[in-house]
């Protein structure tokens, strides 16, 4: 992850048990990032979500702050969608 502003950024490429992830647009307030599991491309969409960092030991704050991810699924249709196309998913970027 980069920093902006002491915010750590989201990083461009990833890989997990979910897939790989690259990020393919960006802007002030949104991310789409394509994801490439089991011989299928999606593009997830999301706002851009800022989110204190807190100690794992003690839950408490840490004074950094960072970006995140939509890691649940409680987060897609709330502020994070998955899309079949880039189209779709920059159709979510210009709702006002």
């Amino acid at each position: 992850m980069s920093e902006q502003n002491n915010i750590k950024l989201l990083p461009v490429e990833f890989e997990n048990k979910n897939g790989k992830f690259r990020q393919v647009f960006m802007n002030d307030e949104w991310y789409i990032y394509s994801r490439d599991f089991s011989e299928t491309t999606y593009f997830e969409v999301f706002k851009r979500k800022v989110v204190d960092c807190f100690d794992f030991e003690t839950k408490t704050p840490t004074g950094e702050r960072k970006e995140t991810y939509p890691n649940n699924a409680e987060n897609f249709g709330m502020w994070a969608w998955c899309c079949l196309s880039i189209e779709d998913a920059l159709k979510y970027t210009t709702v006002k």
